[in-house]
């Protein structure tokens, strides 16, 4: 799935469709780090795409649902998980917001867990997501300059 997201990633244009899949952000497609490079004891798991600052609007890439949603100071940071209708997951991270439902519901639970770190599975119902749906903003949270990990 990863190499499928990349290599169709990198095959569109802005916000243009590839296949079944939107590109993420409406800028123009860079990339500050690639599939598969090399990271101290690990190999990096997805792309990274250059915002030029934080609060970037960001899409879904296909129709589906947000099966995970994580919100930690360190990794990812913030993150969106968006199980697509084809099976695959697209991973969103480094995020400095979520979409408006979907942060009154991440803050509802930080306080009832009374923690900022929160890892949440949640169900197909809960957070529908459509084909180029504004599902979060970029950011820097997690770790490095800001930037939009795509998975």
């Amino acid at each position: 799935m990863h190499v499928f997201l990349t290599i169709a990633a990198l095959a569109v244009t802005s916000a243009a469709p590839a296949g079944d899949y939107v590109w993420p952000l409406t800028l123009d497609p860079q990339l500050t780090s690639s599939f598969a490079e090399y990271r101290t004891g690990r190999f990096h798991a997805g792309i990274d795409l250059r915002t030029s600052g934080v609060g970037r609007e960001v899409y879904a890439a296909g129709d589906g649902y947000v099966s995970r949603v994580r919100c930690s100071p360190y990794g990812y940071g913030k993150a969106v998980y968006l199980q697509l209708s084809d099976g695959n997951v697209a991973i969103y991270a480094h995020l400095s917001d979520y979409y408006p439902d979907l942060t009154n519901f991440v803050q509802q639970e930080q306080k009832k867990r009374e923690q900022y770190s929160v890892d949440i599975y949640l169900k197909p119902s809960q957070f529908p997501i459509k084909r180029g749906q504004l599902i979060a903003k970029s950011g820097q949270t997690g770790i490095g300059a800001p930037h939009l990990h795509f998975e």
